[in-house]
Parts: C-alpha cells; sequence; structure tokens
C-alpha cells in the first residue's frame, strides 16, 4: 500500500486542529502526524511521510533550521515538503528555490481547495 503519512508542523495548535480536520476529508486521520516544532518530526521522519507541511516560525528548531537537518539525511525523493506560512517576506518564499524537496509556498490560511489538489494529485 502507498505511504500515505502527513506530518503537519506548526507551533499553533489551533492550526493544527483545523488543517487535521480538513486533510482529514481526503486523508485518514490515522496518517496525519501533528508536531509542535520540527525536532519532534526530525525525530520520525524514519516513517517516510507523503507531505510534510511545514511552519517556518516555530520554537525549538524552526523551518529552516529543519529544512538544512532534512538535507543531511535520506528523505525519500517521493516525499514532498509544502511550506505554509503567514509570512510575506520574500527570503522566506525563496526556500522553494532553495531545497528541491519544497514543493509550495503556501500562505495562511490555505483554501482548503489547495489542499485538496494537493493530496489528490499525490
Amino acid at each position: 500500500m502507498e505511504n500515505s503519512k502527513i506530518f503537519i508542523i506548526d507551533d499553533d495548535s489551533i492550526f493544527r486542529f483545523m488543517f487535521t480536520n480538513i486533510l482529514g476529508r481526503y486523508v485518514s486521520k490515522d496518517d496525519i502526524y501533528e508536531f509542535k516544532n520540527g525536532q519532534d518530526a526530525l525525530n520520525l521522519l524514519h516513517l517516510a511521510p507523503k507531505h510534510i507541511f511545514l511552519d517556518l516560525r516555530m520554537p525549538v528548531i524552526d523551518g529552516w533550521e529543519f529544512m538544512e537537518e532534512v538535507t543531511k539525511r535520506s528523505l525519500s525523493s517521493s516525499t514532498r515538503i509544502h511550506i505554509v506560512s503567514s509570512s510575506i517576506d520574500p527570503y522566506d518564499e525563496s526556500i522553494k528555490e532553495k531545497y528541491e524537496l519544497v514543493k509550495n509556498y503556501l500562505r495562511k490560511p490555505v483554501d482548503p481547495s489547495t489542499l485538496e489538489k494537493i493530496i489528490k494529485e499525490g
């Protein structure tokens, strides 16, 4: 069976709750893992998630540090990382160009139809 695990990495518990409920329309909630910082997600990276929805500004290990650590590890090339941020800083948006695994830069709030498209495209 194809891996359908999804990581949501964001320090905002309300955002994680809402995002999980939206994604739960398209995948089993059992396949959705929530993390409040990048370190917690790095500890379970061996689960090889299909999608990672990553906030940039978090405590412990932020999104930038998470991406630096991911590049040092052998993450499956089928994993797709989607930055989800409220930042309008062009430098933050440049992350898509810097890291091959980053497929999208999504601004909060994310339209549910955008998430549906991402999940259905695989």
